[in-house]
């Protein structure tokens, strides 16, 4: 395996990659709720995102449009 040494807070060293893997594998686990959360809210301020983009876009077509038929 290669060897890493990566200092992380000052104190924690990984000499190997299995061990890098190991400590992500770990983290992560203990961080499912809060990836469910980043990940519902990211999506909702897409979807709002989105959504109002879109609701503008139809607006000014339709303003343009009658403002096209006006003159």
């Amino acid at each position: 395996m290669y060897n890493l040494t990566v200092l992380l807070s000052g104190s924690f060293i990984i000499h190997t990659l299995q061990d890098l893997i190991r400590f992500i594998i770990n983290v992560s686990e203990s961080m499912h709720p809060l990836l469910f959360l980043g990940l519902f809210i990211s999506t909702s301020v897409i979807s709002t995102l989105s959504y109002v983009s879109w609701r503008k876009y139809v607006g000014e077509r339709n303003r343009k449009n009658i403002r096209d038929h006006n003159n």
